[in-house]
C-alpha cells in the first residue's frame, strides 16, 4: 500500500472517539453510585463500570494505529514530540488548575506529594489511589500517552523492520502478552488490600490498568494492526462482524475475572473494529461514524475526557453528598451532566486546545526585516482528528488541512528520522 494511501483521512475514527470517551464517562456515572435502590444501582455498576476499561483500551490502541498510519517521511523526532506535547499538555494544564482550585474551593485534601506528579504526568507511576486520582483522574492515562509519544520513533523503526509475512505472527503474540501478564497478576500478585468500589485487589488493578510499560503492550498492538492494513495483510472484517466481536468481549469482560476484563478480552476485538473503520474509510464504505456530527464530537472528545470528570464529580458535590435517585432521574441527571460537560469541552477545544496547537506544535519562522529584526508568525495546526488517551491522536478528517512536510525553520532539528510507511 502507498504512503499516499496510508495518509488517507480516516473520519470514522475520528467519530468513534466521542463513543469511546462516552464509555469512560458512563463508567464513572456508573462509579458514583448514584442510584437510591440499591439492587438496581449494583445492577448499573456491574455492567457499566468495565466500560471505561473498553474506552481507555480503544484510546491506547488507537494512539498506535493512527501515529503509525500518519507518521511523515523525514519527520524529525523532536518535530514528532513537539506537536505532541502541543497537543496534551494544554488541556491537561488546564484541567489540573481548574481541579486544583476546585478542590481549594470545597475544602477537599490536597497533598503535595500527589499533586504535583499529576502537573508532570508521573502519577500513574506512583502505586497509591489518591496519587492516581489526584488533582484530575483522567490525566493518568495521559502519563502513559506521554511514555508512548517518546518511544514511538524508535518503536516504529523496528516495526517496519518486520517483514510483512511476519506481522500477523507479531500481534498474536502482543494478544497472547497481554492475556498471559493478567493470568501472571491474577496468579501472583497480593490479593490485599482490596479496592471499596471493584472487587478486585489494588495491586492487581494497578499492574495492569496503570503501569505505562504494560499499557505499552496496547499502544504496540495498534501499531502493528496499522501496519498489516497498510501492507495489505489486514483480513476483510465487515462492521457487522466487528461490532459482534466487540459485543462479545464487552460482555466477557463483565463476567470474567476483573484483571482479564480490564484488557485481555477485549484488545483484540478493539484491535478489529479499528482496522475495520480504517478499511471503510480507504474503500469509501457505508459507516456510521462518519457523518459530521460524529466528526464534531470526535475533534472536541479529547476535551470531553479532560474536562468530564471535574464537571461529574463536583456537580454531584454541589448536588448533595450521597444524593440517590430513581432509575429514570438518575438517567437524566446524567444525561443533563453529559451536556453541560460536552459544552465545557466545546470551550476548552476551542479557546485553549486549538489555539494552543496552532501557537506550540511547530517552531515560530524567522523572516528578515530591513532593521535586521526577526518577524515571527505560528504556523498552521497539524490536521486534527482525535485519543487518545487518554484521547489525544491526530486523524487526518476531510475537512481539515492535510498533514505535510514541516516548514523549514532555523529551530528545525537536523536528524531527519523516516517515519514513512514502507
Amino acid at each position: 500500500m502507498s504512503t499516499r494511501l496510508a495518509r488517507s483521512p480516516l473520519p470514522s475514527l475520528t467519530g468513534m472517539r466521542f463513543a469511546a470517551a462516552a464509555l469512560v464517562f458512563v463508567s464513572h456515572i456508573a462509579s458514583n453510585r448514584i442510584f437510591a435502590d440499591p439492587s438496581t444501582d449494583n445492577w448499573f455498576f456491574d455492567v457499566f463500570n468495565p466500560a471505561g476499561w473498553m474506552g481507555v483500551g480503544f484510546f491506547f490502541i488507537l494512539s498506535g494505529f493512527v501515529l503509525t498510519w500518519s507518521a511523515r517521511e523525514g519527520d524529525t523526532v523532536t518535530g514528532f514530540w513537539r506537536r505532541r506535547l502541543a497537543k496534551i499538555f494544554p488541556n491537561h494544564l488546564a484541567t489540573w488548575l481548574a481541579g486544583f482550585l476546585l478542590m481549594v474551593v470545597t475544602g477537599e485534601f490536597l497533598n503535595a506529594f500527589h499533586v504535583i506528579p499529576s502537573a508532570f504526568l508521573v502519577h500513574t507511576w506512583i502505586p497509591r489511589m489518591d496519587a492516581l486520582s489526584s488533582t484530575n483522574g483522567p490525566s493518568w492515562s495521559l502519563c502513559c500517552e506521554l511514555v508512548f509519544y517518546l518511544a514511538f520513533p524508535f518503536i516504529f523503526r523496528l516495526v517496519k523492520k518486520i517483514r510483512p509475512e511476519r506481522l500477523w505472527a507479531w500481534t498474536l503474540g502482543v494478544l497472547a502478552a497481554i492475556a498471559g501478564w493478567a493470568a501472571f497478576v491474577y496468579a501472583v500478585l497480593p490479593k490485599d488490600p482490596e479496592i471499596v468500589w471493584a472487587p478486585m485487589p489494588f495491586w492487581h488493578f494497578w499492574a495492569i490498568y496503570n503501569p505505562p510499560p504494560v499499557r505499552m503492550l496496547d499502544f504496540l498492538l495498534g501499531i502493528l494492526v496499522a501496519r498489516l492494513v497498510i501492507t495489505g495483510r489486514w483480513i476483510r472484517v465487515g462492521w457487522p462482524t466487528a461490532v459482534t466481536l466487540l459485543l462479545a468481549g464487552y460482555v466477557a469482560m463483565v463476567f470474567v475475572p476483573p484483571e482479564f476484563g480490564m484488557m485481555a478480552v477485549t484488545a483484540g476485538p478493539l484491535a478489529v473494529l479499528i482496522a475495520t473503520a480504517a478499511s471503510s474509510d480507504v474503500n469509501s464504505t457505508r459507516s456510521p461514524f462518519r457523518g459530521r456530527t460524529m466528526i464534531w464530537l470526535g475533534e472536541v472528545s479529547f476535551a470531553f475526557y479532560m474536562v468530564h470528570y471535574l464537571v461529574l464529580h463536583f456537580t454531584l458535590k454541589a448536588l448533595g453528598a450521597r444524593v440517590a435517585w430513581s432509575l429514570p432521574e438518575g438517567l437524566a441527571v446524567g444525561a443533563g451532566i453529559a451536556l453541560i460537560t460536552l459544552a465545557v469541552a466545546h470551550l476548552t477545544y476551542t479557546y485553549i486546545e486549538m489555539p494552543a496547537m496552532r501557537r506550540f506544535s511547530r517552531p515560530r519562522r524567522r523572516t528578515a526585516t530591513p532593521i535586521s529584526t526577526a518577524a515571527t508568525g505560528a504556523a498552521a495546526p497539524v490536521a486534527l482528528a482525535q485519543p487518545l488517551a487518554a484521547p489525544a491522536e491526530p486523524l487526518p478528517t476531510p475537512s481539515g488541512p492535510r498533514p505535510g512536510p514541516e516548514p523549514a525553520s532555523a529551530e528545525r532539528p537536523r536528524e531527519p528520522v523516516d517515519f514513512g510507511p514502507a
